[in-house]
């Protein structure tokens, strides 16, 4: 038994190295300004229709962006990530969804290029950061967005 714990840790411990490097190599200051996020609102207020599974996701993204920011301190800020399973790292920022099962996630990579990702929305994995900020590392000017819903319904 204890061979098998001392081999489930050390496995453990070679991916959190593998993950710690890969997202060490991406995008290091605050690409987004989570500042200015809109008051949360439900997806469908008042109607006698039930949310859809994406927008019942997009709604608690919402909620755990909102509280994350809340968290934020005077020399912080909030950077959410995705990565992708080749190992990309993306700096989010904007997310919007399809209904009935696509989240809409945009933003940059580590090579500073636009990006766009289309994920059923059971699959999605977001990392959000509260990163020390430096002395130098201005307010990002361009704004994180929730999008909403994206085409046709």
């Amino acid at each position: 038994m204890e061979e098998m714990q001392r081999k489930l840790r050390d496995e453990l411990d070679a991916i959190k190295q593998s993950w710690g490097a890969r997202l060490g190599s991406g995008p290091v200051g605050p690409l987004y300004n989570f500042s200015r996020l809109a008051p949360f609102q439900r997806v469908a207020p008042g109607t006698s229709r039930n949310a859809s599974r994406v927008e019942t996701l997009y709604e608690h993204l919402q909620e755990e962006i909102s509280a994350w920011q809340a968290q934020v301190g005077a020399d912080e800020h909030l950077v959410v990530l995705f990565m992708t399973t080749g190992g990309d790292v993306f700096q989010v920022g904007s997310i919007g969804y399809r209904v009935p099962d696509l989240l809409v996630i945009e933003g940059v990579d580590a090579s500073n290029q636009r990006s766009r990702i289309l994920a059923p929305a059971g699959t999605a994995q977001l990392l959000m950061k509260i990163m020390t900020s430096s002395p130098d590392t201005a307010q990002p000017a361009t704004d994180f967005e929730f999008s909403g819903p994206q085409g046709t319904r």
